[in-house]
Order: C-alpha cells, then sequence, then structure tokens
C-alpha cells in the first residue's frame, strides 16, 4: 500500500520540480523523469520507481523496498505471503511491460478485500 507520506510527496512533486528546477520533467516522460531522479542524492530506487509509477505513469515501473508490497504480490500471484523484493520481482516478470500495474492491481485488490492482506512479519 502506498503510505500517507508517500502520497503526500506524490502529489507535491510537481511543485518540488519546480522549485528545484526540475519542472521540465513533468512533460518529460517516464524514463527521463527515472533518470533525472536518479541524480538526486538520497532519492532510493524504490522512491524514484513509485514516483515515475504514480506520477509519471509508467505502467511497469517495479517500486522495491516496501516489505508489505511485497508479501502482497507473493500472496495474490504465488500463495506466498512472505516473499521478498527479489520473489516479487520474479512473480512479476511475466507481466514485463505492465509490472506496474499488476502491482497497482494487487493494491487495489487487497484494499477491496478481494485478496487477503499479507502479514508484515515472516513467522
Amino acid at each position: 500500500m502506498i503510505s500517507a507520506v508517500d502520497l503526500d510527496n506524490i502529489y507535491k512533486m510537481p511543485a518540488n520540480f519546480q522549485a528545484q528546477g526540475l519542472d521540465e520533467l513533468i512533460d518529460a516522460g517516464p524514463q527521463a523523469a527515472r533518470q533525472a531522479l536518479s541524480g538526486i542524492e538520497g532519492l532510493e530506487t524504490g522512491s524514484i520507481e513509485l514516483a515515475v509509477l504514480y506520477a509519471f505513469g509508467d505502467p511497469d515501473a517495479t517500486p522495491t523496498g516496501d516489505q508489505r508490497r511485497a508479501h502482497q504480490v507473493g500472496a495474490a500471484l504465488a500463495s506466498e505471503p512472505h516473499a521478498d523484493d527479489t520473489r516479487m520481482l520474479e512473480l512479476l516478470e511475466p507481466y514485463r511491460g505492465h509490472r506496474g500495474r499488476v502491482m497497482r492491481l494487487v493494491e487495489l485488490a487487497v484494499a477491496s478485500g478481494l485478496v487477503g492482506d499479507a502479514p508484515l512479519s515472516a513467522g
């Protein structure tokens, strides 16, 4: 699930880009945004992919680093409620080109109760 902090940051992105002189990215597209965001010190790959998925609409962006997301994808796609990022990416590989969409569908299925939420602890 996207946290409230992540959502807030994503919604503020266009204003933050303008303040940092990155406003040209708003219309540049996902790949250009990914490349530019990678140059910002302290911004992790998972956060960049999250931004590219939600703010720039890349259907294949695959945010990592969120244990709950990996667990949910594992539970939904393989009945493996304790998947890690590596396993999540393996499960999403057949959907290359649409992995971000699949992740979003899993999030929506969990939120709507169609798929059970995976536990955070491995034990």
